[in-house]
């Protein structure tokens, strides 16, 4: 019996491509760091879609944390203010 020399090795899920953009959609810490480790892209590309997830990322933490929350509980407590 003799070994096969033709066997396929199986890609690990973390080196897959479509595994690297869920991760950017997703939580995008995670997909930036499979980006950089799987060197798909050129260097400019990855700076650039870097930049990208990390606005995607911060921006929405931001502006949840510069919401005003509302000065009055109820429209009672906002008409005696202004009477």
């Amino acid at each position: 019996m003799q070994p096969e020399t033709n066997l396929k090795r199986r890609t690990p899920i973390f080196q897959k491509a479509w595994f690297m953009w869920f991760w950017l959609i997703v939580f995008p810490p995670v997909g930036i760091l499979l980006m950089w480790r799987q060197g798909r892209f050129t260097k400019v590309k990855r700076i650039v879609a870097t930049l990208i997830a990390t606005a995607y990322f911060v921006f929405p933490i931001i502006a949840f944390m510069t919401t005003t929350l509302p000065l009055y509980n109820n429209q009672k407590e906002f008409l005696v203010a202004f009477n």
